[in-house]
């Protein structure tokens, strides 16, 4: 569970406006990236956000880029939708 604990730690740290820090926790779960259960992607979509926020315009715009392309390729249920 140590994963689900960087997750957490990561909405903590983007709720505390630390985005570096977020990023730093988001891109250290490389298991949870192969998780069906939608920890990828929302720790996808909390990337996105984070970049945003923290005005990097250019890295926030590829990343979301990066995750249409992920939406697009992966069949998404109803509870992500919302």
């Amino acid at each position: 569970y140590s994963e689900q604990l960087t997750m957490c730690m990561a909405i903590q740290s983007f709720q505390l406006k630390e985005y570096k820090q977020a990023l730093d926790h988001l891109n250290t779960m490389k298991q949870l990236k192969k998780d069906k259960a939608g920890w990828n992607f929302y720790s996808r979509f909390m990337i996105v956000l984070c970049y945003a926020m923290s005005k990097n315009t250019d890295i926030s715009l590829n990343e979301f880029e990066n995750f249409k392309r992920y939406l697009h390729s992966k069949k998404i249920t109803e509870r992500q939708k919302n």
